[in-house]
Parts: C-alpha cells; sequence; structure tokens
C-alpha cells in the first residue's frame, strides 16, 4: 500500500510538473502585445515649445506612459512594451526592432505636429502608405517617394532622413512585404477607433469650440513602414499653433488624449478577440472533420 501510494505520488508530480510548463506556454501564446512607441526622446526635442514649457518629446512620452498604464490596469493579460520610458532617443531603426523582437499585435507612435502657419491646427492619424503615384512617370513616383521620405518624422536625431533601402534588414522588408496588406486593412480598423475616440474626447473639453478633424490618413513613414504588425501614428495637435500648444501642455489634455486612444484601443482589442476566438473555432471544426473518417473507418471493420 505504502508503494502504491508513493507510485502515485510520483505519477501526480509528474503530471503537473509536465502540464505546467505547457499551460504557461499556452497563456503566453494567447498574450496581446502592444507597443507604444513615445515619438522623438533624448537629443531629438522634436516639435519645440514656443510660450509654454513642454516640447513634443516630453506631451509624446507623458501620453504614452499614461495610456500604457491604462492599459496594464485594465487588461493584465496585454503586454505593454514601451521604444522608452525616459528621455532618450532610440533611432527609427531601433524602435521598429523593438516592436519587431516583441512581437507584437500593434504598434502606436504619438506624435505632436507643427506647420510653418500658425493658423494650422487639428488632430490627425498616420497608417502606412504611398499615396499620389497612379498616373504618374517613373521619375515623378520617385521624387514623390523621396519628398515623402523627407517628411519630419522620417528624420534622425541630426536631421537626416532615415534611407528606407539602407537602414533595414533584409529579414525585416521581407516579412514586412508579406505582411503589408493583412496589416494596413487592421492598420485603418484601429486608426479609425482611435482617432475618432480622439476628436470625441477633445469635443468634450474646454478646447471644444477649436477641434479640427483631419481624418485618418496614409504616409510613408519609417515606423509605420517597417513594423510588422497593425500599426498607427497619431498626431494629437500642432504645437505651432498657439491655443493648440497651450492645451496640448495641460492636464486636461493629457487626460484626454491618453483616455481616448485607450477607448480606441479597446474596441480594436475586442474586434483582435473575436477574430482570434473565429480562427480558433476553425481550427477546431477542421480537427474534427478530420478525425470523422478515422473514427467512421474503425467502426465498419
Amino acid at each position: 500500500m505504502r508503494f502504491l501510494n508513493t507510485y502515485f505520488s510520483v505519477l501526480f508530480i509528474l503530471f503537473f510538473a509536465f502540464a505546467a510548463p505547457v499551460v504557461a506556454q499556452k497563456k503566453k501564446a494567447n498574450t496581446f502585445t502592444v507597443v507604444i512607441d513615445p515619438g522623438h526622446g533624448g537629443g531629438d526635442i522634436g516639435t519645440p515649445h514656443r510660450k509654454c514649457k513642454q516640447d513634443e518629446k516630453v506631451i509624446a512620452l507623458n501620453v504614452s506612459l499614461k495610456l500604457g498604464k491604462l492599459i496594464e490596469q485594465n487588461y493584465p493579460d496585454v503586454k505593454v512594451v514601451y521604444t522608452r520610458k525616459k528621455d532618450i532617443y532610440p533611432t527609427l531603426p531601433e524602435r521598429t526592432q523593438i516592436a519587431k523582437k516583441a512581437k507584437g499585435d500593434l504598434f502606436i507612435s504619438i506624435h505632436v505636429n507643427a506647420a510653418p502657419s500658425s493658423s494650422a491646427r487639428g488632430i490627425e492619424t498616420y497608417i502606412f502608405g504611398v499615396t499620389g503615384l497612379k498616373g504618374k512617370s517613373e521619375d515623378e513616383q520617385k521624387r514623390i517617394k523621396e519628398r515623402m521620405a523627407n517628411e519630419r518624422e522620417n528624420l534622425d536625431i541630426s536631421g537626416k532622413q532615415v534611407d528606407f533601402d539602407k537602414d533595414m534588414d533584409i529579414e525585416t522588408k521581407i516579412l514586412c512585404q508579406a505582411q503589408r496588406e493583412k496589416n494596413n486593412i487592421h492598420s485603418e480598423e484601429v486608426a479609425k477607433f482611435v482617432h475618432n475616440a480622439m476628436v470625441s474626447a477633445i469635443k468634450k473639453t474646454s478646447y471644444k469650440n477649436n477641434v479640427n478633424d483631419r481624418g485618418v490618413l496614409q504616409k510613408n513613414l519609417f515606423v509605420l513602414c517597417y513594423s510588422p504588425m497593425p500599426a498607427i501614428l497619431v498626431e494629437l495637435g500642432y504645437m505651432s499653433n498657439p491655443a493648440e500648444e497651450k492645451f496640448l501642455n495641460s492636464e486636461e489634455a493629457l487626460s484626454a488624449y491618453s483616455k481616448a486612444i485607450f477607448s480606441g484601443f479597446e474596441k480594436y482589442k475586442a474586434s483582435w478577440d473575436k477574430r482570434k476566438l473565429g480562427s480558433d473555432n476553425s481550427s477546431k471544426t477542421v480537427d474534427k472533420k478530420e478525425e470523422t473518417p478515422k473514427e467512421s473507418s474503425t467502426s465498419t471493420r
């Protein structure tokens, strides 16, 4: 009897010793990972402040950290990865590599805009895309691509534009190219969720009479081009506009933007969960169909 008790005790321990890693692995596989990218940082201040104290890099980081905290508090199963959590400057290729290494399910880059005219204002949300090429000659297409590559979000810390062809490894290029169509569909989905939530949120603040919805747009931005997952870049407003700069520097704006982006994230996460559930159920149905012939064959013998 003592031998049997010992025998079953050993079996019990061995079962859980082998089962636990499998359960842990399954849980890890089901975890949603969001990569949050506060624009600029370190020696790259982004858009400089005019009358207020905070440059773009500070506002972007503050909104990013508050957004990440909201996600962690409300979704313990979601892993939050930052490209930076303090005042440092990761290069644009480094940001995309952080996202790739994290095997992210969503990439959100947060920025503040600027324009030569102080009257420019409004909220913009970007997904990857190269527009205006249709019907153009090869030389004209090249000029359009070069102009788009020279966007402020594509400049490194020295003010030099990143080289789309040389500054990214071939493996990431191939991966992004293969997944681009699917990722762009989901990028547009999350972009609309986030953008509409931001516009609605700001309309409920003290800045409500100045809200300008500039829409969801496409742009050839490095972090959107080479993040191998659905990716968006939000421009919260224009620091070059005195009224908008004042609002962007307020606690009210920090709270409104972070909660709005979180709201957009929630809607996308629900949509992602639904797709994943449908995919899992579909796999189970296929497995059942594959098993049926075996059972029938056995029963007829």
